[in-house]
């Protein structure tokens, strides 16, 4: 790690970070000159001079990582450390598409080959390989981490759960699902997007299905979410929206237009929130 002084940036202010390295737009400096912008590129260690489809976390150590195509970035306010299937034990492919850090302070890292790794205490250690005897990598789509610290994860095969350091599938129909976006509320009870399969709730072991028949947008969903309003928000293709209403005897299911109705103000339309949101960066 340098030894020089490392800039001290609140929580918040990485996804400005991550903004800018991304677009490095002189727009932004010209349109909130209250901001503070730096732009790091590839002059200053960053393998790629556009992150795409870049996954990025914030560890309670103060880190930043960075999933990339080209390996794991770690990012201390000066500089990029990139840890690569052949610079690190453990890390068995260069290709990052999901991280999470869970409560206990793991890193959890999967690949777009079907692998998944935990770092923690300076180690890198693996938990789930890609089978080269299946047609298809266990590929992970997202992480969840309910309130009881149980950890969750949705795959191209379904979702699975950590459970006495193993993890172990939980069926939610009798066929393969590809689950794009997880929700956990608790033990008994998950909701799924399913890609082009619709909604799944599951609950104590039951499964009720919702798709285009019951009143969404369309079968092909990419991300669940529960809004303060108890509302279970549903992103479908080019950013339409839908909503089921648990809270009435009847499920309710409106459709919404991207731009007919505010929506909630996290965590659904990605790309939009991301663009639309600022953060300042504390002094050092």
């Amino acid at each position: 790690m340098s030894s020089g002084k490392k800039l001290r940036l609140r929580p918040t202010s990485w996804p400005l970070l991550a903004l800018s390295l991304a677009l490095a737009s002189p727009v932004f400096a010209q349109q909130y000159p209250q901001y503070v912008q730096r732009v790091w590129e590839t002059e200053d260690g960053l393998p790629l001079r556009r992150l795409f489809n870049s996954s990025m976390v914030q560890t309670q150590d103060g880190y930043l990582w960075i999933g990339t195509r080209v390996g794991l970035l770690r990012f201390d306010g000066m500089r990029f450390e990139r840890f690569t299937a052949n610079n690190t034990e453990n890390l068995p492919d260069k290709s990052i598409s999901t991280l999470f850090e869970s409560g206990d302070g793991s890193l959890w890292i999967s690949t777009w080959e079907g692998n998944l790794i935990r770092y923690r205490d300076r180690t890198f250690e693996p938990f789930l390989s890609a089978d080269a005897h299946t047609p298809s990598p266990t590929y992970i789509t997202a992480f969840f981490e309910d309130r009881h610290g149980t950890l969750w994860i949705a795959t191209h095969r379904g979702v699975m759960r950590l459970v006495d350091g193993r993890f172990e599938l939980v069926p939610v129909t009798d066929r393969l699902l590809v689950v794009e976006s997880l929700l956990v509320e608790d033990d008994s009870t998950f909701w799924v997007s399913a890609g082009k399969d619709g909604v799944f709730k599951w609950q104590n072991g039951e499964t009720t299905h919702f798709g285009s028949d019951d009143g969404l947008f369309s079968n092909f969903t990419v991300n669940i979410y529960r809004g303060e309003d108890e509302r279970i928000w549903v992103e479908h293709p080019q950013g339409k929206i839908s909503y089921i209403d648990p809270t009435g005897s009847r499920l309710s299911i409106p459709r919404i237009g991207p731009k007919s109705t505010p929506l909630p103000q996290k965590g659904l339309v990605r790309a939009s929130m991301a663009l639309s949101r600022t953060f300042p960066i504390s002094s050092p």
